[in-house]
């Protein structure tokens, strides 16, 4: 049985549509009880790089390529965030989650606040973004699916880097 937390982050604008520069994942720091904002490690996890249709939009600029995150009618995104126990941590109430675009945790977020109730157990892992054109469902299904791979991870390796707590 798998333990742990899926956070599904929803990412929408209801105003004009918005561009997120991106080198294609985020960095995600969650807002602890105890004022901490540890950085979510990156989890790359297959089935949610291959999922079509995929959230990223590349255009040419004279030479240079660039890819971004296009957020508007339509095309919104969603961010999975999970986390497993481990015995050296405990839970801790999650009040919110900083979003940042690139890989840095630097300049300018979105932050989140997150319901009530919700906890961080361990280490918290990034899946990439998901387009939210394959529906809620689906997202949840493969967030589901990491976080039982995330969880057979620690269980047979508990120091490594995606499982260590510090």
């Amino acid at each position: 049985m798998t333990v742990g937390t899926l956070v599904i982050l929803r990412l929408d604008t209801a105003a004009s549509p918005c561009v997120i520069v991106s080198g294609g994942w985020p960095d995600v720091r969650l807002v602890l009880a105890d004022g901490t904002d540890p950085v979510g490690n990156a989890f790359p996890f297959g089935p949610a790089t291959r999922a079509k249709p995929g959230p990223f939009v590349t255009y040419r600029v004279g030479k240079r390529r660039r890819t971004v995150l296009l957020l508007g009618s339509g095309r919104g995104a969603f961010l999975e965030v999970l986390s497993v126990p481990l015995a050296a941590s405990s839970c801790q109430q999650t009040s919110a989650a900083r979003i940042f675009p690139g890989v840095l945790s630097m300049g300018r977020n979105l932050r989140l606040a997150l319901p009530a109730g919700v906890q961080s157990c361990g280490r918290a892992a990034v899946v990439t973004y998901l387009s939210s054109r394959i529906g809620e469902t689906r997202a949840a299904s493969i967030g589901q699916r990491a976080l039982g791979k995330l969880d057979a991870l620690c269980a047979a390796n508990p120091s490594g880097f995606l499982c260590n707590p510090a």
